[in-house]
């Protein structure tokens, strides 16, 4: 059995009602329905299509047209660039009552530099590309980085998740944590040995 991070996103706070009684929540220019919020909702679990399908009883289908007009109306075509428009426009919205947020920031705080600058990157740019830019490092290294972090924060982190899960699990756990917390005291220095040749 899975045990989803149970994050919630106070959509009283977030969606706006018009006066015919329409509520809908802003993302960038535009407005989702508030069955597309509630599909973003079960993203920002880590969920996959069949089974934010079963939790809003709705075809997985369904759930896939959903986000295909997500993608078109706000250009966040993937569910991690989801995961950070919504984490960038309502992050104050966004609650996680049963995340130890004191064990998850004591953690990040406790990452070697390299893994807190990959962490931060990461949780803005969710790709190996553009952590491995920033950091000028090749994307192996970038992996195997970020591998470390996963393993850190794997507590976290349901067993039985599919990767693609695990992978939005971890940017919506790097976006609970306070930015200041990701803070490093070490120049920009890139060790020689593993920098892009």
């Amino acid at each position: 059995m899975i045990i989803m991070i149970n994050v919630v996103f106070n959509f009283a706070a977030a969606l706006v009602t018009f006066d015919d009684g329409q509520s809908l929540l802003p993302l960038g220019k535009d407005y989702l329905t508030s069955r597309r919020a509630e599909v973003v909702g079960e993203v920002l679990k880590g969920l996959d299509n069949p089974l934010i399908g079963k939790n809003l009883g709705i075809a997985w289908r369904t759930v896939g047209n959903h986000l295909t007009e997500i993608c078109q109306m706000t250009g966040l075509c993937s569910k991690e660039a989801l995961i950070v428009g919504v984490f960038q426009k309502h992050g104050s919205l966004i609650e996680a009552p049963d995340i130890d947020r004191s064990a998850l920031v004591a953690i990040v705080k406790s990452l070697p530099e390299r893994q807190k600058r990959a962490a931060f990157i990461y949780r803005t740019r969710p790709t190996y590309q553009a952590v491995s830019e920033e950091l000028r490092l090749n994307q192996t290294t970038v992996s195997n980085i970020l591998l470390e972090v996963h393993k850190k924060l794997g507590a976290f982190i349901p067993e039985g998740a599919s990767n693609k899960a695990k992978k939005s699990m971890l940017i919506v756990l790097l976006n609970l944590v306070p930015e200041e917390c990701f803070e490093t005291h070490q120049e920009d220095q890139v060790d020689p040995e593993l920098a892009m040749v």
